[in-house]
């Protein structure tokens, strides 16, 4: 455990909490105000879940086929429903799909504001960057896009 402790003229001495696993990594901290944050990995070392003090839970799904990462958010009142049936793609909500090239670079980031429906289509607008590097491995945005005002189909 790591206690950060400092003093605030206002109130007084704050203080924040920070818990580690065996592989030292973060699994659960307290902010001054006693908000607490859970955080968990996967087998290979990745976070995968955070919980926020409002019961909020944010995901990431890594595919190892296509070198992709899918990040959500799902609503605290949905997070049980979820945990039981998670198969349920209408929960999932500021749907982001990053993917990467064999180096692990960014080649391409698709946002969605508002989830996926059902069939898997994603219902907001769309967001897609695309990334380009040189030689020396160094990136630039190559190209911005908008998509699809209401209804797409999957990218």
């Amino acid at each position: 455990m790591l206690l950060n402790l400092f003093y605030d003229s206002e109130v007084g001495w704050k203080y924040s909490q920070y818990h580690y696993d065996d592989a030292a990594r973060t699994n659960y901290a307290k902010d001054p105000m006693q908000n607490t944050m859970t955080a968990s990995y996967d087998r290979w070392g990745r976070q995968n879940e955070v919980v926020d003090p409002y019961g909020n839970l944010y995901r990431t799904d890594y595919y190892l086929y296509d070198k992709s990462a899918h990040q959500y958010f799902i609503e605290a009142q949905d997070v049980s429903s979820f945990r039981s049936y998670s198969g349920d793609l209408t929960m999932r909500k500021n749907y982001t799909v990053q993917y990467e090239d064999q180096w692990g670079n960014v080649i391409s980031l698709d946002k969605s504001t508002y989830r996926r429906s059902q069939l898997g289509e994603f219902e907001g607008t769309i967001y897609r960057e695309t990334y380009q590097y040189n030689n020396v491995g160094q990136s630039r945005l190559r190209r911005f896009s908008i998509q699809c005002p209401t209804i797409c189909s999957e990218i």
